[in-house]
């Protein structure tokens, strides 16, 4: 896979864009006009920032797992990258989904559900919060968790977030 030396201050553009996001839900139409190139290459663009292991890319439960399929979410590949190129612009939510999906996504496949934040294996469908996060976006769910974060031990269906950077 080679780039054009010309694409780079683009993808550069698009990557901090998706670091201060909270998290990116792209817009195909507002990212191409935000770094000016048609919307033809941004999925492409996209497909090289998730092979450069920069970020994740969620795609929908409905859409499934195709190239072709635009995102659901695009999420930095690791916190870090947030800290580096968001500096202090990033949002608290943004690293706990980026955190969960790193961890997870190393050897499991995550979706976008139409309730929760993430359908795991088409199984478990798990809601990342903060230590005050309810059950009720996932209520009514079979295989439901929260991974909550600021808490040190879990009960019934809250799992502590840091607990999941066992599993990488």
């Amino acid at each position: 896979m080679s780039i054009d030396l010309k694409h780079i201050s683009r993808l550069k553009k698009l990557l901090y864009m998706i670091a201060v996001s909270a998290p990116m839900k792209p817009n195909i139409s507002k990212l191409s006009a935000a770094i000016e190139v048609s919307r033809q290459p941004i999925s492409q663009y996209l497909d090289y920032l998730k092979h450069a292991a920069l970020v994740n890319l969620v795609r929908s439960a409905k859409r499934g797992h195709g190239f072709l399929a635009k995102p659901e979410n695009v999420l930095l590949h690791n916190t870090n990258l947030a800290y580096t190129i968001a500096q202090e612009n990033w949002h608290t939510g943004t690293i706990r989904e980026t955190f969960f999906v790193n961890q997870i996504s190393q050897h499991h496949d995550i979706l976008a559900p139409d309730r929760g934040d993430f359908l795991v294996d088409e199984t478990w469908t798990i809601e990342v919060g903060g230590q005050n996060k309810d059950h009720c976006q996932i209520a009514g769910i079979d295989n439901a968790y929260i991974a909550a974060d600021d808490i040190e031990t879990g009960q019934d269906q809250r799992v502590p977030l840091w607990l999941f950077g066992f599993l990488a």
